[in-house]
């Protein structure tokens, strides 16, 4: 374990915008099969469960786990069994629905097989897939990361990416989050653009480095500061955009507004009027619901639901700690 420093995160960004060090949430919100939301309280390294009736309590408290580190990586499993990693970390825990916890690995007398751990994420057999952040080589240059994949914990992992090889083309890439599709294929948003990881290779999905707003196939798409990202069941990728909108692209490469308009804030509604603040993380739920966690003003975050054409607040999250409905 490290000390921890300053990252450039767009998490600390937005929590050093609130006015105390409670409830912010991590960039990772997944829901379970009964519709029940967890996320990660960063600053206080615990581990928050709001229900469907949009009742949040603390599941676990994880602090005696990285008393120094701040725990920010957090998936599912089909079973619904969440697994939490963190910065400036080498271990992933697994935390059972009631709130038990166990080291995933490293498994005992093995080399920790990671180090600063930024997403996790499932494919459909069951393989955990690891976004890993490393040191920037050179001022102002993108971060070192890898993506890994373990197919069981007490094995090696697949390194299914390097950053910044001498044959790379990552070297520039700002790597902001990871999604991984059924079937394995891996998804990175960061500057302004969505790539897709086949075999090692980087393939441009959607966007094309360029800060704006246009929906469209491919490369002719604009994104202004995707982040979060989900698939649903019929393997379209969601993309919350820090800019206040929810895209939606096909398994073609097709993009879509699902909802969210040009002018950012707080609104509840149908999809073309519904405003977004900081939309930063989606989890798809039951029944193809859609669950965005926004920064929605300075005092609070919000939990809302993206179902039959409408979007509503189901949990407000104040910055101060007191959760309310």
């Amino acid at each position: 374990m490290r000390t921890a420093r300053s990252l450039l995160c767009p998490i600390l960004v937005l929590a050093a915008m609130a006015p105390s060090v409670y409830g912010h949430l991590s960039f990772n919100l997944v829901v379970d099969a009964k519709g029940n939301a967890y996320f990660i309280d960063i600053f206080q390294n615990s581990l928050m469960k709001v229900a469907p009736d949009g009742v949040a309590s603390e599941l676990v408290d994880l602090r005696s786990l990285a008393p120094e580190e701040r725990l920010h990586a957090l998936a599912i499993d089909a079973d619904g069994a969440l697994y939490v990693g963190g910065y400036y970390l080498d271990t992933i825990w697994k935390v059972s629905e009631s709130g038990a916890v166990s080291t995933f690995f490293p498994v005992p007398d093995q080399t920790p097989p990671v180090d600063e751990i930024l997403h996790l994420a499932f494919d459909a057999s069951g393989a955990l897939y690891v976004l890993e952040w490393a040191y920037s080589p050179m001022e102002g240059q993108a971060r070192r990361f890898r993506v890994l994949k373990f197919s069981d914990p007490g094995e090696a992992p697949v390194v299914l990416l390097v950053s910044h090889a001498d044959d790379d083309d990552f070297v520039d890439f700002h790597v902001g989050s990871m999604a991984v599709s059924a079937d394995g294929t891996v998804y990175l948003s960061g500057d302004h653009r969505i790539l897709k990881l086949q075999e090692g290779r980087k393939l441009e999905f959607a966007g094309n480095g360029e800060r704006g707003f246009a929906d469209g196939k491919g490369t002719e798409a604009r994104f202004a500061y995707p982040y979060g990202m989900a698939l649903d069941a019929d393997g379209n990728l969601i993309v919350a955009e820090l800019s206040g909108r929810i895209r939606k692209i096909t398994p073609e490469g097709v993009v879509s507004t699902l909802a969210g308009t040009e002018e950012r804030g707080y609104l509840d509604g149908t999809l073309t009027e519904a405003r977004f603040e900081y939309a930063f993380a989606v989890a798809v739920g039951p029944h193809g619901r859609l669950y965005i966690a926004d920064y929605a003003t300075k005092k609070e975050y919000r939990i809302r639901i993206v179902d039959e054409g409408r979007v509503k607040t189901v949990a407000r999250i104040p910055t101060d700690g007191a959760f309310r409905k």
